[in-house]
């Protein structure tokens, strides 16, 4: 599988990304989004927030449900965790409350 992540090079976000993707052996092409101006974007994501990863059948965008996919996708090594006490402090990470 070879997959495009869209990213800011010197973002945090865009980091975790790529280390998730190597961690998992899944193959990647950066495009690099300019600073100014990142609006033509647009169709990769709308809300114009990086990183986004194009799977080739769908594009995910934030680093957080990019590596939820990346789990489904390939569930070996595990990113997130199994037990249901980790992963909630996984949301508590994100600043969401469910």
């Amino acid at each position: 599988m070879n997959v495009t992540l869209y990213q800011f090079r010197i973002s945090p976000f865009c980091d975790k990304v790529r280390r998730a993707l190597k961690l998992k052996g899944i193959g990647w092409t950066v495009v690099e989004i300019p600073v100014v101006p990142p609006g033509k974007f647009k169709h990769v994501s709308p809300t114009n927030k990086f990183p986004a990863v194009d799977f080739g059948d769908r594009i995910i965008v934030d680093s957080t449900d990019i590596i939820a996919h990346l789990d489904a996708i390939a569930p070996e090594p595990r990113l997130i965790p199994g037990r249901a006490v980790e992963r909630r402090r996984r949301i508590w990470n994100r600043w969401e409350i469910t």
